[in-house]
């Protein structure tokens, strides 16, 4: 199977984008991840391009999925998350996108909404596929 992610926005704290899965119906799935910041591990986005992708057990996230074959990069997940404190150079996936209120800084930021729902979504998605893709453009 293939997935698609078009980036949609970005600003200097997130980049949001659309999730499709080639041949397949399915309701929005949208994604946020760390800007570009020239590929630096942890902090930034990976580059636009071709990958492949694995099903994988996280400690930390549960069911989610790792992007692999980035140059430079390792442990790009596909996992649960919110705000752009979530994401460490990997990609959240969320079901809507929206603003959450963070108690600490006061103010509202820019989220990917549902992200427990939206990865037990994806999951339920691709739970047949044993050869997974995934194209991320700009």
């Amino acid at each position: 199977m293939h997935i698609n992610i078009q980036r949609t926005f970005t600003n200097d704290k997130l980049t949001l984008g659309a999730l499709n899965i080639t041949d397949v119906e399915h309701e929005p799935i949208f994604t946020l991840e760390n800007p570009w910041l020239d590929n630096k591990p942890w902090i930034s986005s990976i580059p636009a391009g071709d990958y492949c992708v694995n099903k994988r057990i996280s400690k930390k996230f549960g069911e989610c999925f790792e992007v692999y074959v980035v140059d430079e990069r390792s442990d790009i997940l596909i996992h649960v998350g919110n705000t752009e404190d979530d994401t460490s150079g990997c990609i959240l996936v969320g079901m809507a996108c929206g603003r959450l209120y963070n108690a600490v800084t006061g103010i509202n930021e820019t989220a990917v909404l549902q992200s427990k729902a939206a990865m037990a979504y994806l999951n339920e998605l691709l739970k047949k596929a044993d050869n997974i893709t995934i194209t991320i453009k700009d």
